[in-house]
């Protein structure tokens, strides 16, 4: 993989899993068929009405998880867990709006822009938002996010990852690595190499290997230091050194 605007190429081969894997016949084959249901509902109905009927239910319960005090990642049933890896693997701009709602939470955007960047990405509207409220988080020092809301999602990705089968598993460990890498967790580089060796085409998971080899972070987790001098991060939420 190679990321050109960066100027880095990333060699990955296959690694052993970070955990040992779950995956059974079952979880297989309702993978192949949700990604076939989907497949056909935006042939038969036109990729803007699949989008935001297939969506829906998988924001409504994406939403439930993080926003849960009680959430427990055992707790998830393996079809939503399908359902999440299918949806992130065939569709990138739902996968993205998934990421935005974890890292940005209820203080940015409404959950109908989320919608419609799922839906309508490519339209001048929701990228002109959806870049906005990105730039926003990520430039703001004072833009800290809900570090356990995240964690959740981390959680849930995880488990999305253990349970499904190889050709769903990458993006939901690059969202982990990004989400990872959003809060400072040492985590974000072994899931994004694993990722990378799941799927060489994981470009997700290649920016974030890119960003933290360009010692690349967000600005709340910036130091203040001496004028050009680089920021430095990888702090856990409590603040603490990892």
């Amino acid at each position: 993989m190679e990321i050109k605007e960066l100027g880095i190429r990333v060699t990955a081969t296959p690694r052993e899993p970070l955990n040992e894997r779950l995956v059974d016949e079952r979880d297989e084959l309702a993978c192949e068929a949700l990604d076939e249901q989907f497949r056909r509902q935006r042939r038969e109905l036109g990729v803007a009405q699949a989008s935001r009927l297939w969506f829906e239910p998988v924001l409504d319960t994406w939403r439930a998880w993080i926003e849960d005090p009680r959430f427990d990642e055992l707790d998830c049933e393996a079809q939503a867990l399908c359902e999440l890896a299918v949806t992130v693997t065939d569709s990138l701009a739902m996968r993205d709006a998934l990421i935005m709602m974890l890292i940005m939470g209820t203080d940015h955007g409404s959950g109908e822009e989320i919608m419609e960047f799922a839906v309508h990405p490519h339209t001048r509207a929701s990228g002109d938002a959806m870049g906005r409220m990105l730039t926003e988080a990520f430039d703001d020092p004072q833009a800290r996010p809900d570090c356990v809301r995240v964690e959740r999602g981390i959680a849930a990705l995880e488990q999305c990852a253990q349970v499904v089968p190889d050709q769903y598993c990458a993006q939901p460990l690059a969202m982990a690595a990004y989400a990872c890498w959003w809060i400072g967790d040492a985590r974000a580089m072994p899931m994004a190499m694993q990722a990378v060796g799941m799927d060489d085409d994981a470009t997700l998971a290649g920016i974030v290997i890119a960003a933290m080899l360009r010692d690349i972070h967000p600005a709340w987790l910036c130091m203040p230091k001496a004028p050009k001098e680089a920021c430095t991060a990888g702090r856990r939420c409590d603040g603490a050194r990892e």
